[in-house]
Parts: C-alpha cells; structure tokens; sequence
C-alpha cells in the first residue's frame, strides 16, 4: 500500500511539473506551447483576450481585506432593493446596511439566460455570462471551469453549498457536483415554504467542525407556490401571507447573521438578491403595497441589493453603481487577494476604474440590451446608444465562443505562457474568415481585416443564395441570420432583407460583389468558397465579371462529377472537400490521381479513419477541417497534411 502511494505520489509531481496543453484527444505525448513553438509552422503572437483575465492589484481598495477569513455567500431568491428601503417592511435585514463594515450596492441586477435555476450560480460563481438559449450547465463543460469552488479549495478551503428548497431538483444536484462542492445540502420545506430555522441551525452546526470554510448558501424568500394555491381567496389575504413570510424571514436570517459573526468572527459575508417569483407580473398587485409599480419601470423592479459585510469597522458606504453577479466572484478574489488565471467578464466593485456602470441582460430583455444608472436612476437601452448595443452583444457572444468546446482551457494555457501560436499562413485556412471577437461562422468583412492583419492569406468564405436567387456570405439560413443579423431564426432571408439587416455586434455582411471587391484589394489573399446551393452559377457569375482574380479562387466542388463544369469555367485550383460525399475511400483516391485538383479536404474524424494517410503516401495534398487546437495542427502538419482549416490558429 505504501509503495502504491508513493508511485501515486511522484506521478502527481511529475504532471504537475510540466502542465500540458489541452486538445480533443488528451494524448499523453502533448507538446507544451513553448515546445510546439519551436515548429518552423508556428510563430509567436501577442495574446489576444488579456483584456478579459483577471488583473489583481495590491493597491486596490480593500485588496486582501479579508484574506484569511472565512467566506460565506448567500444568495436569496426574491429580495428586492424596495424591500429594504421601507425599514418597518424588513427592519433587521435593513440594518445590515447600516452596520459598521457593511458596503451596500442597491442597483445589483442577478443577469440569467435560458435557464432560471441554475444560471444565477453560474454566472456568480464563474463570473461568465450564461447562455442565453441554452442550459448553460448542459451546454459548457462546467467540470473544466474554474469558478469559486475550485479557487477557494486550491486555498485551503472546504466549499460547502445549502440549499432551502421546496422540492428535490436533481438538476440543481447535478450542478453542484460539476462545481466540484466538496459537500452540498438540501433543506427540503414542503409547507409553502414558510421559512423554519432548521435550515440555518444545520449550516450553524456545520461551521463549528470545520476551519476555512466556503459555504454558498440559497434560500428563496418567498416560495414558487406564492400565490398559486391561493387564486380563490382574496387579494388581502395574500398580502398578509406575503407580510408574514417577509417577517418571518427577516427574524429568521439576522439571528443567523449574528449568530455567524459570533462563531466565526473572522468570516466575510455577501449577500445578493435574486430573480424569483415576484418577478413575475402577475404578482404585481401582491406587491403593490411595498413597491410603487406605477412608478416603477420594469428594470428598477429587478434591482436587487448586494450587502458585503466586512470586519472593516473604519468604513461603510452605499452604492448605486450598475452592478450584477458577474461582479461577485472578482470583487472577493480582490478582497480574499486570490490571483488566479481565469478569464472574468465582471469587475472588482471595489476598483474605481472599473466601474463602467453598464449591465448587459439577455433575459429578461432582449439580447443587446444594456441597463446603466443615470442620476441614482436605473435605465434601459438597446438600439439608443448603437456603440453599448454592439459592446453587449460582443461581449456576450465573446464569452460564449471562449466556452465553446472547451476552448476556455487552452486559452488558459496561453496566457500563462503569455504569448499565442499563430500558425503559418501557407498552411492555414481561415474558416467562415476566421475567428472574430471570439465568434466563429461569421462571414464577416471584418473577419478578413483582423485576420489578414494577423498574417493569414487563404480565407474560406460560406456563400448562399437568398429567397430571391442572389448570392450573399452566410453559412446558412439555420440560426446564422438570428446570431449575426438579429433575424427570424428560419427565414431565408431576401437579398434586400439580408443587406439592409444591420448586424447586432457592427460588423459588416458581405454579398458577392463586397467579397470579391475585397480580395481584388487585397493581391496576396486567396479565397476559398463554400457554396452548398448553385454553385456552378456562383462560381460561373466570378468568372465572367471577374476574371482576373480566378487564379486566387479554388473552388470547393462537393462531387466528382461537378469537377469537369467548373474546370471548364476556367478554375485551376479546384479542391474536392468529403463532407458531403458519398464516395468511397477507393473512389476518391482514383479520382485525385486520375485529375489535377488543388487537394483533397477532408474532416478531422476521416482522417484519423485512415484515409489520411492513404492521401499522404500518393503525394495528393490533403487539407483537414476544422482544427483549433495547435495540439493537433501539429500533428497533422508533422504527417504531411498542407493545409488546416481553422478559425483562430
């Protein structure tokens, strides 16, 4: 036994010494970047996203204020600023704010997206936005993220989570193993969820075994079935319920505050609201009493308050900066002074010059929205301010892209080493144009600007034909037109429809003409075209209005027998891409020695099926679609292949 934790031992030394990059197929011979930087391929570059990683300063306000404290953070479904400026409505939750130490953000807005559950968790632990049409849980490998849980473990801490609920959720449960918790407990409260004191006595209990705890807490302050099983009584009854539930709460959660501040006098305390279900307009005359609605537009509604209570008995202040849950996680890494190398899209409340009072919601307001604070006012924009409109759908669709397929690892990875791998131009493809903000498949003009800056001179562009017959750059009419032109998700959109649409994030979309004025600009670029749908027309319409750049077109064919068509069209570099072929292995090697084609493009998983390399020892050029991890470039680049289909190498 002993011996076999000794080889445990060592091995764990041996690959913590030499961190190695992530890629799809987690071969145990990865090269390092500094390694792989070494290929003649590969070239140094400047890191790209520095601007969304964490940059702890010690000369930050309150910077390692509560460095070794424990930390407790609570987050109540339901509570509302309003509720605590009546101080006779919830008079001891109302005195937090007040304390000594205590520092009060009234305009907090929880940001959500598809789901309501979870995503509030999410996005405050991760400080990433969650998905907006998708469960973000389901949709991202939560296990490779590095939210608090993970921070406060790698420092000593045990990461506890409780939850007051009136039903089991094993989706809840599910999540909060993929956070990596190293304990999760669930009250469940069946009785309309009048709150009890059992809940908190058992956290209680718990923080007295254990030293350097991290405990996430969620209780709801009013339950789901708030006024569901009272639609046949009167309006007044259901706001005594409402009153009652709220005293009770407030009686409830400020022992338990001081009782923490008993037992553990060395613990930081935050705590935020939360969407719930007096969210809902229905519940709006049930509130009437507590929160002016007629006054109210539907954002000051959502505001939320975030109370950190501190040990700082020098200081208290009230805030009414703009701020949201992705906030919550950079502001306790600055106060905890925990310097990690995460990328977080919120800020540290306590740096001045973050505070950019801008908040960007996906729900429930449209996507582009952005709420900010005018005067101590809350406010809602979307298209007013065309420049904020932009920035939040950017900024959103920035973070789902560094989470897509698990791309968050090795950018990570990247900034460690501080620099990027850019790969050679002669044998990158610049897929859809290349990466742009974080986006792939955009199609964009400015994708080929920003990565024609970056070096690469062959750019694939999608081409489709519209409603109406006329060719314009998109991948297909299957959700592209949503993402990038803010239209219906399944309309085949007209050639007028698609040119006036402006794109929510200020890019430019291109028709035939724009593509082909941009590479007759640009001499040295080489374009690539993806056409599904009349592509002998497509390509016909170039070569006879313009001629002079067909040398600098290769065309991808989707068939054997396209191949005569176009090369009569007077196409020299006609590339033969699989992914819609039904040839066989034979076929297709026939075919490539019996014509004079540019290459044969093939997906990475056909590749690996032994067709590569039947490719590769007939000397026909092969190109592999669509690799972003420099793991793998390299790899293929090392057996032969010439060309890689990529969107950010």
């Amino acid at each position: 036994m002993r011996k076999l934790f000794l080889i445990i031992f060592i091995s764990i030394l041996i690959i913590g010494s030499n961190p190695k990059i992530y890629n799809a197929q987690n071969d145990k011979d990865d090269l390092t970047f500094e390694e792989l930087a070494k290929k003649d391929y590969f070239t140094k570059s400047d890191f790209r996203y520095e601007e969304i990683f964490q940059k702890i300063d010690e000369n930050d306000k309150k910077f390692g204020l509560a460095k070794n404290e424990n930390l407790i953070l609570i987050k109540i479904g339901g509570l509302k600023s309003d509720f605590l400026r009546d101080e006779k409505l919830m008079p001891n939750l109302s005195k937090l704010k007040s304390q000594r130490g205590a520092y009060t953000f009234i305009n907090y807005i929880p940001l959500i997206g598809a789901d309501f559950e979870n995503d509030a968790e999410f996005s405050m632990l991760h400080s990433l936005y969650p998905h907006g049409e998708k469960v973000s849980v389901n949709n991202y490998e939560i296990e490779r993220l590095f939210g608090l849980p993970k921070i406060a473990k790698k420092n000593g801490y045990n990461a506890n989570a409780y939850f007051y609920s009136q039903t089991k959720n094993k989706q809840n449960k599910d999540f909060l193993k993929k956070l990596d918790f190293d304990s999760y407990f669930y009250h469940i409260n069946e009785d309309k969820n009048i709150m009890t004191d059992d809940f908190f006595n058992q956290i209680l209990n718990d923080m007295k075994k254990e030293d350097n705890v991290f405990n996430y807490i969620s209780v709801e302050l009013f339950g789901k079935n708030l006024d569901k099983s009272y639609d046949n009584i009167d309006l007044q009854f259901r706001k005594d319920k409402l009153n009652k539930q709220l005293k009770r709460f407030d009686e409830s959660f400020y022992e338990f505050i001081t009782k923490i501040k008993n037992q553990k006098r060395d613990a930081i305390i935050v705590i935020c609201g939360d969407y719930g279900p007096i969210d809902d307009e229905k519940y709006l005359e049930i509130i009437e009493d507590y929160i002016d609605v007629n006054k109210k537009s539907k954002v000051d509604r959502l505001a939320s308050p975030l109370i950190i209570l501190t040990n700082d008995k020098n200081d208290d202040e009230i805030f009414y900066d703009t701020c949201s849950n992705l906030d919550i996680l950079p502001t306790i890494l600055n106060l905890k002074a925990w310097n990690e190398n995460i990328p977080i899209f919120g800020k540290n409340l306590f740096k001045d010059s973050e505070l950019k009072n801008y908040v960007y919601p996906q729900k429930p307001f449209p996507k582009g929205s952005y709420i900010y604070n005018e005067n101590r006012e809350l406010k809602l924009g979307n298209k007013e301010n065309m420049d904020m409109h932009h920035k939040a759908n950017i900024e959103i669709d920035l973070c789902e892209g560094i989470l897509r397929k698990d791309r968050i690892i090795e950018i990570m990875k990247k900034r460690e080493t501080n620099f990027e791998l850019n790969l050679d131009g002669k044998y990158t493809i610049a897929h859809a144009g290349g990466e742009l903000d974080g986006m792939s498949y955009t199609n964009m003009k400015e994708a080929l600007d920003k990565n024609y800056k970056r070096g690469k001179r062959i750019f694939e562009i999608d081409i489709e034909m519209t409603s109406d017959n006329l060719p314009v750059c998109i991948h297909s009419w299957d959700g592209f037109s949503y993402k990038f032109l803010n239209k219906d998700k399944h309309k085949k959109l007209s050639y007028e429809e698609f040119m006036s649409a402006k794109s929510p994030h200020g890019y430019t979309q291109m028709d035939l003409k724009i593509l082909v004025s941009w590479f007759k600009e640009h001499s040295d670029a080489y374009l690539v075209t993806d056409i599904k749908n009349k592509n002998y027309e497509v390509l016909e319409m170039i070569s006879k209005d313009s001629p002079e750049i067909i040398d600098r077109i290769w065309p991808q064919i989707y068939n054997r027998n396209q191949y005569e068509k176009i090369k009569n069209l007077g196409y020299k570099n006609i590339i033969y891409t699989l992914y819609m072929s039904p040839d066989t292995d034979e076929e297709i090697l026939d075919f490539a020695l019996n014509n004079d084609i540019k290459a044969i493009t093939i997906s990475h998983e056909k590749y690996e099926s032994g067709l590569g390399k039947k490719l590769i020892e007939q000397g026909i050029t092969t190109f592999v679609h669509t690799i972003n991890h420099a793991q793998d470039a390299a790899k293929l680049i090392d057996e032969g292949v010439k060309g890689i289909y990529t969107d950010n190498l």
